[in-house]
């Protein structure tokens, strides 16, 4: 489902400066959206897994732009915006 017209336009939404920001995250632990956890001890909460903002950014920014995006449930649309940063990174 994923196109080259939906990596090219990626592309050009996030320009180089962030293409290798999401090619670093890849590089420090394999993932482009990454999972984090909060230090419970110092903030005295369970542990739970904390997304990052700019896989929610992705996700609106493709539900805008296309419309083959726009029905998809959150988890669908999160596992083709990963798809999709994973292979507007490797294009280069």
């Amino acid at each position: 489902m994923i196109t080259s017209e939906h990596v090219k336009a990626l592309e050009k939404f996030l320009g180089e400066e962030n293409l290798s920001y999401f090619r670093h995250l890849k590089g420090l632990n394999g993932s482009v959206f990454p999972v984090l956890k909060l230090n419970s001890a110092k903030k005295f909460i369970p542990i739970h897994p904390v997304g990052l903002r700019e896989g929610m950014q992705i996700r609106n920014w493709m539900r805008v732009n296309f419309s083959e995006f726009t029905e998809m449930d959150q988890n669908e649309i999160e596992k083709y915006a990963e798809k999709l940063v994973e292979m507007a990174i490797s294009d280069k």
